[in-house]
């Protein structure tokens, strides 16, 4: 299934997720991508949680970088509970300190639901709540949470104001 997002489509995730998935301490190819600072952030942070971790066109489907509140160096990473019953699914933003380490916030979450999203950067323009019908000009990177054959939720950050869409549904 594809969709038309800012006039370009992009395709939807198809994989499916089985077994469990690694710990923070035990991310493997995904964490390799994220500095040492955010590493130990998420690990303090959110110690029941473990990192999305798939591959998808080379790309790890559960971090994306990107200059997200314009700052580069920044990450997004998507979160799971570590017992498959508990808790919800989490989208962190990964934000550099002057001076060194990282920051983090959580940006979104929603209950643990059968097909978990992944996590993408896409580029600053135009986007359109698909329900509300609500316009947003995003001035930097975006970050997409996309589920699959479903939802695709647009998080942006627009004069230091988080603006959550839904742009396809």
């Amino acid at each position: 299934m594809k969709r038309a997002i800012k006039g370009r489509t992009l395709g939807l995730l198809a994989a499916s997720i089985v077994g469990a998935l690694p710990s923070l301490a035990a991310a493997g190819d995904c964490m390799p991508s994220l500095p040492t600072g955010a590493k130990e952030v998420l690990a303090s942070s959110y110690p029941d949680y473990r990192v999305l971790q798939l591959s998808y066109h080379d790309a790890c489907a559960g971090v994306v970088q990107g200059a997200f509140t314009g700052v580069r160096g920044s990450y997004a990473v998507l979160l799971v509970p570590t017992k498959p019953d508990g808790g919800e699914t989490r989208a962190v933003l990964l934000l550099p300190k002057e001076g060194g380490g990282m920051t983090q916030k959580q940006i979104f979450s929603e209950r643990r639901v059968g097909n978990l999203p992944v996590i993408r950067r896409s580029d600053p323009g135009v986007y359109e709540d698909a329900g509300k019908r609500v316009k947003v000009t995003a001035p930097s990177d975006v970050i997409l949470i996309e589920h699959l054959e479903s939802r695709v939720t647009a998080i942006a950050f627009v004069k230091g104001e988080m603006r959550i869409l839904t742009i396809a549904d």
